[in-house]
């Protein structure tokens, strides 16, 4: 057992009883992705609890034993028949299918090669990762049920976002005083692949502070970027606190030299800047000084990837170098595989697990069929225009700008997962899921309470 897996159970027995703080232990155990809370070893093979699904299975627990609960719970049709689904298809997939080569990159994907492919069989990786899917779609389904979750979604998100960017800025200031970051306590997880010695053009390492590798941090910072970001744009919150974890969260980013989190951070930026010119064009309201504060960021941020010597080397060699690496053929070759995979399962789907390109989308297309990917994606949907329609009713500007922010880390973090982080049961995604839910719930019970008071 780890030194942060002893941390992680005495506060899961400590707070089991209070679901408002263990919902906020479960928030914060997304960031310490690299982490377990004990490694076991079978032969050649290594596992690990990741404190996320520890604090996940205490939760399911919790309400486990409050059988009273079931008895009023709301299940959202999309996310359990997209579960069913993919059950079902992981199970008969290696029977009807075993004929299908699949690619599972155990060392991952970007040093082996996509002509490494393996027969279809259902194994311990798909019966895991089922476990996850139907953990994480039960306990979003309990919690957002629950009226007795207080949290406030944003101030959650922020405040865990920056406990891993004190970890992040530790391994960029460390060695610099000769003083060794200690992996041992945030990277431990034997299951992963770790990749904190990744080397770095601008630092001994490439950042990934609590993650499992570069590309996960980057996705992950750069999703509290665009979060931080809109939370100044709508000045919710204290300017000066906002403007520390957005320029933060940027230089992680950078540090990370992930062309994942780099292009998720610049093209999630330049989205919501059109998004807001657009809304003030609507609006009629034109702030000369919002617009010449937009285009000021966007010149900044332009000129010193261009004028800066280290930073253009990160974004040359994470960007526009990036087409010419073996990483990137690997990437592009997987998920054009996928797509025969589709076609070679008559559109159903090979199973949970069985096949891993580089993009979530192409992840769940040869995973999950069109069908399950459909599913899932009108999940998705469903929670965004719930989020900003207020289940049809209408919802005031305060309202409608707090909901925000979390919405546009979302769409940053959905956005690195298309681009190249495929795995469907990565932490930081179902946590955003969790506090969009979270977020929904607040709106529609602060409505009713003011519908009530008239």
């Amino acid at each position: 057992m780890t030194v942060i897996g002893v941390i992680f159970i005495i506060l899961s027995i400590l707070w089991f009883r209070n679901i408002n703080k263990l919902t906020v232990l479960l928030i914060i155990s997304a960031i310490f992705e690299a982490a377990t809370i004990f490694n076991a070893s079978g032969g050649d093979r290594s596992i690990g609890l990741q404190p996320y699904y520890y604090v996940l299975l205490i939760i399911f627990v919790h309400y486990a034993l409050k059988i009273n609960f079931f008895n009023r719970l709301r299940i959202q049709s999309t996310i359990f028949f997209f579960l069913l689904y993919s059950l079902v298809v992981t199970v008969i997939a290696s029977a009807i299918f075993s004929h299908i080569l699949v690619y599972t990159p155990s060392k991952g994907i970007d040093i082996t090669d996509i002509s490494t492919l393996t027969p279809l069989t259902i194994g311990l990786s798909n019966f895991v990762q089922i476990m996850y899917l139907a953990l994480n779609v039960s306990v979003y389904t309990f919690i957002i049920n629950d009226q007795k979750i207080k949290i406030s979604s944003n101030k959650v998100f922020r405040n865990v976002g920056i406990i891993a960017i004190i970890f992040g800025l530790l391994q960029i200031i460390l060695p610099f005083i000769s003083i060794a970051y200690p992996y041992t306590f945030t990277n431990n997880n034997l299951g992963f692949a770790q990749g904190y010695n990744q080397s770095s053009r601008l630092l001994l390492y490439r950042t990934v502070s609590s993650f499992i590798e570069p590309s996960s941090a980057g996705s992950y910072f750069a999703s509290l970027f665009i979060f931080s970001f809109v939370l100044i744009v709508k000045k919710i919150g204290k300017f000066y606190i906002n403007g520390a974890i957005a320029v933060f969260s940027a230089l992680i980013v950078f540090t990370s030299a992930s062309s994942t989190g780099i292009l998720t951070l610049l093209v999630s930026m330049a989205a919501f800047i059109v998004y807001s010119i657009i809304d003030l064009l609507k609006s009629k309201k034109i702030s000369f000084i919002t617009i010449a504060a937009y285009a000021s960021l966007a010149s900044i941020t332009t000129a010193s990837a261009v004028l800066i010597p280290q930073v253009a080397e990160i974004f040359q060699d994470s960007i526009l170098n990036k087409s010419s690496t073996n990483s990137f053929d690997n990437r592009g070759r997987s998920n054009i595989y996928s797509v025969d995979i589709l076609s070679q399962s008559y559109g159903l789907g090979v199973g949970i697990g069985s096949n891993r390109p580089s993009g979530f989308f192409f992840y769940l297309l040869s995973n999950t069929g069109v069908i399950g990917t459909l599913l899932f994606f009108a999940f998705l949907a469903s929670l965004l225009f719930t989020l900003l329609s207020g289940s049809g009713k209408p919802q005031s500007k305060m309202e409608i700008s707090k909901s925000q922010p979390l919405m546009w880390a979302f769409l940053a973090i959905l956005l690195s997962k298309i681009i190249a982080q495929p795995d469907l049961s990565q932490p930081s995604f179902w946590i955003l899921i969790l506090l969009l839910g979270i977020r929904i719930n607040q709106t529609r019970h602060d409505r009713n309470l003011r519908g009530g008071m008239l």
